[in-house]
């Protein structure tokens, strides 16, 4: 969507459990067209929470919720929908929600894995490519801190 990031500011601190791994991390991140992205990670909100939420020009796509074995995470919980209005009034009227009550992500990503290998093409989604792009970020924040 945004491409790769090229500038990061962050906060990192380890300010209430005092362990080798940062309680909170603030990061901003921009690249080179203005856009901008924001993540924050905490081991300090006292509950178990995934949220991923990510908000454009013309709609959003919101995830809360995440499957696992222990249930701590609540329902997994898609919401999407187009922005039916112009500023400042945004108008969410058509928002889409589904929710998943099988996680299939396991299979499906192994699935994928082990066809790239059998037909020798390239894996589609998350490769080494990815987690380098993912890896200079995580080193970004760190170095900004």
């Amino acid at each position: 969507m945004a491409g790769d990031f090229d500038e990061v500011k962050a906060f990192v601190s380890n300010l209430y459990w005092h362990l080798d791994v940062e309680d909170n991390v603030f990061a901003i991140f921009r690249n080179q067209k203005g856009q901008v992205a924001q993540l924050h990670s905490t081991m300090t909100q006292w509950r178990h929470l995934f949220s991923l939420e990510i908000f454009l020009e013309k709609g959003h796509i919101v995830i809360n919720g995440l499957l696992t074995n222990s249930g701590a995470y609540g329902k997994e919980e898609l919401s999407a929908s187009f922005n039916a209005a112009s500023g400042p009034g945004v108008s969410w009227d058509r928002e889409e929600r589904i929710i998943y009550s099988i996680n299939t992500s396991w299979a499906n990503e192994t699935a994928m894995f082990f066809d790239s290998i059998e037909k020798n093409i390239p894996v589609p989604v998350g490769n080494s490519k990815d987690a380098h792009k993912l890896m200079r970020l995580v080193d970004m924040i760190y170095k900004e801190k």
